[in-house]
């Protein structure tokens, strides 16, 4: 299976030097990029705590170049598998402390589901370690202080 493709930011911060200037501009002017915002509403299926924590954890996704006003729902999703999952992990401990083992299974398999559920949007949010490392933070460039090193590195 080929590798999937990387954004032209991932390109030129590796410094790969298969494609030319024209190719990245090419592949640049095709890629869909979300619209930049500066707030996030939040959905309205979320209840108050998790308005406040959407509102704690919003401007720094915003910040990050990761979320835009198009994905606040994700974010809500997140949100609230996040608060089921806590909630089925305080039932598999209080089964556990009842020594009640068949509620406990029934409650672990509920636990698990809204773990994948939280980690999936997590992943999509860039709120794990492995998918933060994928994330290219956009950078201010000076143009004036090219080395010759960095003005060959991707070829005419």
């Amino acid at each position: 299976m080929p590798a999937k493709k990387k954004p032209v930011a991932v390109l030129k911060s590796d410094g790969s030097r298969h494609y030319t200037k024209a190719e990245l501009a090419d592949r640049e002017s095709r890629e869909v990029q979300a619209p930049k915002t500066e707030k996030v509403n939040p959905p309205a299926y979320l209840d108050r705590a998790l308005v406040r924590e959407f509102n704690k954890l919003a401007p720094v996704l915003v910040k990050m170049g990761v979320l835009s006003s198009v994905d606040g729902d994700v974010l809500g999703q997140y949100l609230v598998a996040k608060q089921h999952y806590v909630s089925a992990t305080e039932m598999v401990n209080k089964a556990l402390g009842d020594g009640n083992l068949e509620t406990t299974k029934e409650w672990s398999m509920i636990q698990d589901r809204f773990f994948k559920q939280c980690r999936s949007c997590a992943r999509e949010l860039g709120l794990t370690v492995s998918a933060r490392a994928n994330i290219v933070l956009p950078q201010t460039v000076d143009t004036g202080g090219i080395t010759p090193e960095e003005a060959d590195m991707f070829g005419d």
